[in-house]
């Protein structure tokens, strides 16, 4: 049975003009609970390429850690 779940994306580093990248933290909990998934697969990147920046699975507290993501639209 697939688990829906809910993202909440936390910013790691702060953005600013002089910044081309930041790291970025996921961490993914099931719909309608506080309950964090380990192992869930994440994919972060444009709507033209939704893994661009890279995929990964969330560690076992349901948190995931995108390296040096450029500024850009995502996903």
């Amino acid at each position: 049975m697939k688990k829906l779940v809910t993202l909440m994306i936390v910013v790691c580093a702060s953005l600013s003009s002089v910044v081309e990248a930041s790291d970025l933290r996921v961490r993914v909990f099931e719909r309608g609970a506080n309950v964090p998934l380990a192992g869930v697969s994440v994919c972060l990147g444009t709507s033209a390429r939704l893994d661009q920046f890279g995929s990964s699975k969330t560690d076992g507290n349901g948190y995931v850690l995108f390296s040096e993501v450029p500024r850009a639209r995502i996903v």
